[in-house]
């Protein structure tokens, strides 16, 4: 039985098989879908119920009469359909029914499911459909009832069923009355973590007829001309298809699952991704041996000694400088980004409070690299013996040791006296503390102790103060106290800064989420975070502390790992949040700082081929010729990130529906990027340096991500969101961001296919004031509006929001309920279809990529009112 109800069979004449005696659908040999009716249809009364589903139910079933059932299943629905259908249409009266000619639509098309209004009826003799007057009348309402009686009957007499089709082309075939109502009989409830059965809808009952039609895919033409023929909806909405995936496990066998982050499976030997842990060393004889014999490994530290003697020359360092910070060198007259190179100019001190900023940001950049140029010094000491080199360095350190305690203390990001920031401080530290491992036997007893002091005692004290505790920063000040704490031999301190309450293992506790994930929620601030252990745990193992933190050596890899679960086919990753950059799945740096506690491929592979200290101080090992192949990204909910990727074929999608805690929040709630294979249809480029005014008034807003707006504006309110539906097997995901504006609730639900991507956006007002609700699409594919668009110069202006001032060259149009854009993305050609409510105003302009001046396309669309239900889906056309 379940059998013949998913089979779907194209026929090469118009007569159906005799498997199915009752009115069905089946394709034509011209590949068109049709409705046939022969002499045993049912009679008019199931015809009319919930938009002729219950029909196809019944003819189906061959339950009409009862005497065709064939099995315990269609019997004892058999017995049931005539009393719940005859219940159903008692409010049709016999005028209505009699009013139906027989070549009546079977459906009336304004209100019915739109593949069912198109299909053609071909009714035998005295067949009667339901006509426009029982769907005015709210016949159609209470069929549904019967609708949902029917296909719980079925359900619970049928279980099988409830697994759905098996084949991949099958489709269903009626839009959701609501975001959120799925056409699945099981779905996953997060907060109780368990599988529910939901109601079932007409869409589910439509299940049981299924048709594979063309899609209409009318040709868009240029947005400055008038496009009033309505757009054609696909045949059949990409959210009701019916397609599943496989979600046990990734076939390579490797134990890799769509359930939980696989940062931990990616480890397995297997896979050629890991190569097992160690602790860092350093070979100070191998790399002597190798300097006086290796012209190549003399040519690079020669290098090295024209870079530092360089700098010494140029030193600009004076007790009478105060560091700044440095994302705040920007020009006080163009308000541009300023590149600092060691030749740059010392500016003025200035008079205004841009041109001291200005000159503290300058004195910040030359401090960077002084430290390190000090830390390349007293390696080559170490490794020539020159005595110049050591010297230098350690009058450094002596400037700072003198100057550490008369600085001005900062205090906007916990306590700093050398920068603006408590954070700054804790970078340089370890560049620091490492000169002071390699100037000890240079250093006498009584400087070394000053540097102790007046120089690193003083700086962890300042250190233990944070103004985000639990973050990023709070991790790299600790890592930093714990550097300085292992040179000096201090215990305390190291306790301190690993066990305390704020410590370093707190803080990985609190912010490493069971996702892998760091809770900042962005891939540049795992990296960020990467970085400071890094450091923290190539110095343990130096100093002989590796052992101390081989749990936090297991976290750091879990965190350069997890990035694989999101990864696009052009091996790119979402850009959550308010990362500075487009990010790369292989994050080479990342990768490579590791390398020498917890060797990856990649971060190998760098080693053998950047020279480097650390390279020739700790040789890697070879790594092997082929590289690992990182399985393509699954459909995954993350629930501690509040992130979610869903993957059907070569499409994919990935959506950060809400915020873990405030910190580097944008208004980007409920925003997604896609993906058509290696085609970027919409990908974040993320921001520009923090100190730019395009940061704060552009790029942090909802009108630079794909977001609904309300005049103009997204999120106010950073929450987690609540997952209303997760379907792991659908690629489906609804969301609820209850408080998206104080007054605004916002409900979204995405899905991929094989055949495109669909969101629908849900937009109440519960003030019930008049508001503008609109939904922006971000894209650097070029866009050509279509059918159902009017270029118009009378449509209301954009919303007048700083963010919408930094878009240019606007084209306004007015918009039908259904109107369609083509995308031309490369080579490739995709169909937006938008369908929402009527009078939409329609906005194409020019807006801010990164890097700036760079452009992208930004598509917006509104309409006035108190609600507003907008679905957007996306199509390839080649």
């Amino acid at each position: 039985m379940a059998a013949q109800l998913w089979s779907l069979r194209a026929e090469t004449a118009e007569t159906p098989p005799e498997l199915f005696p009752a009115p069905r659908f089946f394709i034509t040999a011209a590949g068109q879908p049709k409705m046939h009716y022969p002499a045993t249809a049912c009679k008019p009364p199931y015809a009319m119920l919930s938009s002729g589903l219950i029909a196809t139910l019944c003819s189906v079933l061959s339950a009409c009469g009862g005497g065709n059932a064939s099995s315990d299943t269609e019997k004892a629905l058999s017995a049931e359909l005539p009393s719940m259908a005859t219940a159903a249409a008692t409010s049709a009266s016999a005028a209505d029914i009699a009013g139906s000619a027989p070549d009546a639509d079977l459906l009336d098309a304004s209100k019915a499911e739109p593949l069912l209004a198109q299909v053609p009826l071909q009714p035998a003799s005295g067949a009667v459909g339901p006509n426009s007057k029982l769907a005015a009348a709210g016949s159609t309402q209470k069929a549904d009832a019967v609708t949902t009686a029917v296909l719980s009957k079925l359900t619970s007499l049928s279980p099988s069923l409830q697994a759905g089709p098996t084949n991949s082309a099958q489709v269903a075939v009626a839009p959701l009355p609501s975001v959120g109502v799925a056409p699945t009989t099981a779905v996953t409830n997060l907060k109780n973590s368990q599988t529910l059965a939901t109601a079932p809808t007409n869409t589910q009952l439509s299940q049981l007829a299924l048709v594979s039609a063309p899609v209409t895919t009318p040709q868009a033409t240029g947005g400055n001309t008038s496009n009033t023929q309505a757009a054609a909806s696909p045949t059949v909405s990409i959210w009701n298809q019916l397609e599943t995936q496989a979600t046990a496990t990734i076939s390579n066998g490797n134990g890799l699952t769509t359930t939980a982050s696989n940062a931990v499976a990616y480890q397995a030997p297997a896979l050629g991704i890991f190569f097992g842990f160690r602790d860092a060393r350093e070979d100070w004889v191998g790399l002597r041996d190798r300097h006086s014999k290796m012209p190549d490994v003399a040519n690079w530290v020669k290098a090295e000694k024209a870079r530092v003697d360089a700098w010494i020359a140029r030193n600009f360092e004076r007790a009478d400088l105060v560091g700044g910070w440095s994302q705040a060198y920007i020009d006080p007259k163009t308000g541009q980004a300023l590149q600092w190179t060691p030749q740059s100019p010392e500016p003025p001190n200035g008079n205004t409070e841009a041109e001291k900023t200005v000159k503290a940001a300058w004195v910040a950049l030359g401090r960077d690299y002084n430290i390190v140029q000090m830390q390349t010094a007293a390696r080559i000491y170490k490794l020539t013996g020159e005595t110049k080199y050591a010297l230098w360095a350690a009058q450094q350190l002596d400037l700072y040791a003198s100057n550490y305690g008369t600085w001005p203390i900062r205090t906007s990001e916990g306590r700093s006296s050398m920068y603006m920031q408590g954070l700054d401080e804790a970078v340089v530290s370890f560049a620091m503390i490492d000169t002071v491992r390699l100037l000890e036997t240079y250093a006498s007893g009584t400087r070394y102790q000053t540097w102790r002091d007046k120089l690193f005692m003083p700086m962890a004290t300042n250190l233990k103060s944070t103004s985000a505790p639990m973050s990023n920063i709070a991790l790299w000040h600790n890592a930093a106290i714990a550097a300085i704490a292992m040179r000096y031999k201090d215990t305390a301190l190291l306790d301190y800064a690993h066990n305390g309450s704020q410590g370093l293992k707190a803080v990985l506790a609190y912010a490493l989420t069971a996702d892998n994930f760091w809770i900042e929620g962005t891939f540049a601030y795992n990296n960020y975070v990467l970085d400071g252990l890094s450091k923290l745990l190539t110095q343990a193992g130096v100093e002989g502390y590796g052992a101390r933190f081989a749990t936090e050596r297991e976290q750091a890899l879990r965190l350069l790992l997890a990035a694989f679960d999101y990864r696009f086919d052009n091996n790119t990753l979402p850009n959550p949040n308010d990362s500075r950059a487009a990010q790369a799945l292989i994050a080479q740096p990342a990768h490579w700082w590791l390398f020498r506690f917890a060797p990856t491929y990649w971060g190998l592979d760098k080693a053998n081929k950047w020279r480097t200290w650390e390279s020739l101080l700790d040789v890697p090992a070879t790594v092997p010729a082929t590289e690992p192949v990182i399985p393509p990204a699954m459909t995954r909910n993350f629930p501690t990130l509040n992130q979610a990727v869903l993957r059907a074929g070569n499409w994919q999608a990935y959506v950060h529906y809400g915020q873990s805690n405030g910190n580097h929040v944008q208004e980007e709630l409920t925003t997604f990027e896609l993906h058509e294979g290696k085609t970027p249809l919409a990908y974040d480029p993320g921001t520009v340096d923090y100190g730019l005014p395009q940061h704060k008034n552009y790029f942090q807003r909802g009108a630079a991500n794909n977001v609904p707006l309300i005049n103009g504006v997204g999120q106010d309110i950073w929450a987690k969101g609540v997952v209303k539906l997760f379907s792991a097997a659908e690629s489906r995901l609804v969301v609820e961001q209850a408080k998206y504006q104080s007054d605004v609730s916002v409900t979204r639900g995405y899905r991929v296919t094989s055949a495109g991507f669909v969101e629908q956006t849900d937009i109440q007002v519960k003030s019930g004031l008049n508001k503008r609700l609109g939904v922006v699409f971000n894209t650097t594919c070029d866009i050509v509006l279509g059918n159902g668009t009017a270029a118009t110069a009378s449509v209301a202006p954009l919303p007048k929001v700083n963010a919408m001032g930094y878009w240019s060259k606007t084209k306004m149009s007015n918009g039908q309920p259904n109107w369609q854009a083509t995308l031309s993305c490369g080579a490739n050609r995709y169909q937006l279809s938008v369908t929402g409510p009527a009078n939409q105003r329609i906005y194409l302009s020019k807006a801010p990529n990164t890097p700036l001046p760079s452009e992208r396309n930004a598509l917006y669309y509104d309409v006035d009112g108190t609600t507003a239900r907008f679905e957007t889906e996306i199509r390839k056309l080649n």
